[in-house]
């Protein structure tokens, strides 16, 4: 696997770590913002749990991924009509 899978499958829990540097490839934090988003959806809206990450890291993830609130809402609807 290249590092930035590797990186980004260690990290993937971790989303301070984008901050932080702690990845050797700059596509491990698009995949690790990837993955946090996609966490929040299924936490906040599948499992009706609340995601108290979302609060200290959620703009930064959008902004990482250059997604507004809009747009990420229109994904979150998206995967809710996917799901249903």
């Amino acid at each position: 696997m290249t590092d930035a899978i590797c990186d980004a499958i260690r990290y993937h829990h971790d989303i301070g770590s984008i901050e932080a540097g702690r990845y050797t490839h700059p596509l491990t934090g698009t995949l690790v913002c990837i993955n946090f988003v996609a966490e929040h959806i299924n936490d906040g809206l599948l499992r009706m749990r609340q995601d108290p990450l979302w609060e200290r890291y959620g703009a930064y993830a959008l902004k990482y991924l250059g997604l507004n609130e809009a747009e990420y809402h229109e994904i979150e609807d998206d995967i809710i009509r996917m799901c249903a």
